[in-house]
């Protein structure tokens, strides 16, 4: 078993903890600093954004209830199994099945309010760590582009999202800053023809269920540029980048992991960040949790470094809006689409089976018959026993929605993927 992570504790008040810097420090120098950032740098004031747990209960409460008011003969070990498969639903894959039955709207509306325009200290810090040329690149899973803003006064910086291999450029001047964007990004570019959900809604649908190759090439050529990793606001609470940076770690020098904490001296770990050590153990490379306040950290990093943090904007004084997903029950069709959501992210098994036979049995989902063609294409694959049932289903699907199928159907025939079965 590796003897990694080391365990430090920052503390802004006490010069004796100040030596967790010093490597932060040599890397910054030599050039080989690489912040990896979450959704908790953007959490603290002003910029006040939800993080991604937030954001995820009112989708969450709206897809158990849509499923519950739809089943009508549900016992307690069904309920208790959609409430178990339901708390783990993560927030990408649930925007893009509600995106897939309610359509795009609704995901413009609802991640509205991570479109800020005010950044907080985390944001300053790094942007001016960079502009002062000791950061050239940056990962980050969050949409918002407070990083690109508050870099704006030091110089340019390019933004990259792999998923649709596009991206824009904030700022003037000489490049300082490459900000590479796993999950997307809101547009802040300053082209007329594109709009700010552009490089956001189409990531989403696309995040699928494993890494993909594009984020997999956009992360190994940051790593071999810059291979001393600074985690901060990450909860490695994700399917699709965790095992990547899992997969390229002989490319990490060291990982250095923020553990925020209000009071480092007599802080306790959650069940999260316990997690999080198990994952650096199984990393093999040198890593050290960093017990911080991440905000105090990383502003006495740039102030060991030489570097001044400008001001931060002032922000408008505005009751900040929660996240709202009742639209997503608010008529018969709403909730049997948010079921029909519902049903998309459940694993396969007796009470997806359940809730889609009821789905399927609905006069309202027949008429939408794309949507019908999405779930019988589920169903189809759910019930490997009855294969003539499947084919039948394959058929459906082929029929009424041959944009989904692709290739499924040929004259009589429907393939399943691995064989081509006459129907």
């Amino acid at each position: 078993m590796s003897s990694w992570p080391l365990e430090v504790k920052f503390d802004v008040s006490d010069r004796s903890t100040y030596d967790a810097l010093s490597p932060l420090k040599m890397a910054a120098r030599n050039g080989q600093l690489l912040p990896w950032t979450g959704a908790g740098i953007s959490v603290d004031p002003p910029a006040e954004l939800p993080g991604g747990a937030t954001l995820e209960r009112p989708l969450k409460r709206a897809f158990y209830r849509a499923a519950c008011d739809l089943v009508t003969h549900k016992d307690t070990e069904w309920l208790a199994d959609l409430k178990r498969q339901i708390c783990t639903f993560r927030l990408e894959p649930m925007l893009d099945a509600v995106q897939r039955v309610h359509g795009r709207n609704f995901i413009e509306n609802y991640l509205t309010l991570l479109d800020g325009e005010t950044w907080n200290e985390n944001h300053a810090v790094i942007a001016a760590i960079a502009g002062y040329g000791f950061i050239s690149q940056c990962i980050t899973l969050n949409f918002d582009c407070l990083l690109e803003l508050a870099h704006a006064s030091h110089g340019r910086s390019t933004t990259f999202c792999p998923l649709r291999n596009d991206g824009f450029s904030t700022g003037s001047g000489p490049l300082q800053l490459e900000i590479t964007k796993p999950h997307g990004s809101f547009y802040y570019g300053d082209s007329e023809e594109r709009e700010r959900f552009d490089l956001l809604c189409g990531a989403i649908s696309e995040i699928g269920d494993r890494p993909s190759d594009a984020n997999r090439q956009a992360i190994q050529r940051v790593l071999e540029r810059c291979s001393t990793v600074l985690v901060a606001g990450y909860s490695n609470h994700d399917w699709d980048v965790a095992p990547i940076l899992f997969e390229l770690r002989d490319l990490i020098s060291h990982v250095f992991w923020i553990e925020h904490a209000a009071n480092p001296k007599n802080h306790k770990s959650n069940a999260r960040q316990i997690q999080v050590r198990k994952l650096l153990r199984t990393f093999a490379v040198p890593s050290t949790i960093v017990i911080a306040h991440t905000g105090s950290l990383l502003r006495s990093l740039a102030v060991e470094l030489g570097v001044e943090i400008p001001p931060l904007p002032n922000a408008r004084m505005e009751l900040k809006k929660r996240p709202e997903a009742s639209v997503l029950l608010e008529t018969l069709e709403n909730r049997h689409r948010t079921a029909a959501a519902t049903a998309l992210m459940l694993q396969n098994g007796s009470t997806r089976q359940l809730l889609l036979d009821e789905l399927l049995r609905m006069d309202t989902l027949r008429e939408m018959p794309e949507l019908y063609a999405v779930l019988l294409k589920a169903a189809g694959m759910t019930d490997y026993s009855n294969v003539r049932g499947m084919i039948e289903r394959m058929s459906a699907v082929a029929r009424l929605s041959p944009q989904i199928t692709g290739r499924l159907r040929t004259d009589d025939n429907v393939w399943l993927g691995y064989i081509s079965i006459s129907g």
